[in-house]
């Protein structure tokens, strides 16, 4: 996959639109280079354009540069859209009161066993 599609990926996982990252960036880069890395018309953005972008798209640099299959660390098992869609899954969950993260722990610890014994998962979450 190209970085462009990983952004546009990474873009529709949190919901977001072009214009809504592009608004992020704000005054820190240029709107134009943005629109270049979405189209693909810029395949190798500065470092601090990429890490600006990553900001704004609640991402981290190695997270979006795995899915561009650009680079991938030692470490086992690569990111995907499912990755980046739990991370904001969850972080809708931490955002929550501690009344709604109190209803909601057992809920996606019983999620995670019931995949667990259905052979979803390798190894199951502790509650």
């Amino acid at each position: 996959m190209s970085l462009a599609q990983a952004i546009t990926q990474t873009m529709q996982a949190h919901g977001l639109k072009a214009a809504q990252v592009a608004e992020r960036l704000g005054a820190t880069q240029d709107r134009a280079t943005f629109y270049r890395l979405v189209t693909g018309a810029t395949t190798a953005p500065r470092l601090s354009t990429f890490v600006q972008l990553c900001i704004a798209l609640e991402t981290s640099p190695s997270e979006l540069l795995e899915l561009a299959e650009v680079w991938s660390p030692d470490t086992p098992g690569r990111v995907g859209l499912d990755d980046l869609r739990l991370r904001q899954a969850f972080g809708q969950l931490r955002a929550l009161p501690v009344e709604g993260k109190q209803w909601a722990a057992p809920l996606v610890a019983a999620l995670a066993t019931a995949l667990a014994a259905r052979g979803e998962r390798s190894v199951a979450m502790d509650p």
